[in-house]
């Protein structure tokens, strides 16, 4: 039990710093627990690794117990179909590094309210229209295969 309470802490102290800004229906936050890309060329991170992101959607507030009794307020966020729909990788000038990042597509959107320009992009990803399109800054051991769901946990591969 005091396991699955640490777990709770740690959830919790990562949607304290979600907090800011609750006025905003939709948030960002990092993901703690995803795994690198065999795309990437890389099998682990490093501590200097920078990883991709969630968006998710602001619930409500709730209130959870530490494990000495204390009361908690927490931010309860909704993650619904979180999918990567491209990497980027753009070179820049020779004394800064190559700019990295994930792009992240979130809440299923009806074809006719999107754009063809953004319907060419989804089907490109193969992805269905979302709602919502972020861009994560990474490092290039965290690229995230394009097409692949991202949850809390850990992204789940669409073709498995």
């Amino acid at each position: 039990m005091l396991g699955l309470a640490s777990e709770y802490a740690g959830v919790a102290s990562i949607i304290r710093q979600a907090r800011r800004g609750h006025q905003a229906v939709y948030k960002a936050f990092a993901s703690t627990s995803a795994t690198p890309s065999a795309a990437s060329g890389s099998t682990t991170w490093t501590p200097q690794s920078r990883r991709t992101g969630l968006i998710a959607r602001k619930r409500g507030m709730t209130t959870i117990f530490d494990p000495n009794g204390a009361k908690v307020p927490v931010t309860v966020l909704q993650v619904e179909d979180c999918q990567v729909t491209a990497n980027i990788e753009t070179p820049r000038p020779a004394p800064l590094p190559t700019y990295y990042a994930v792009q992240l597509a979130a809440s299923d959107k009806r074809e006719k309210n999107v754009t063809k320009q953004m319907l060419g992009h989804f089907a490109k990803a193969g992805v269905a229209p979302k709602r919502i399109v972020k861009e994560f800054s990474v490092t290039k051991d965290a690229l995230v295969p394009v097409g692949m769901y991202c949850s809390l946990l850990t992204p789940v591969d669409p073709t498995h």
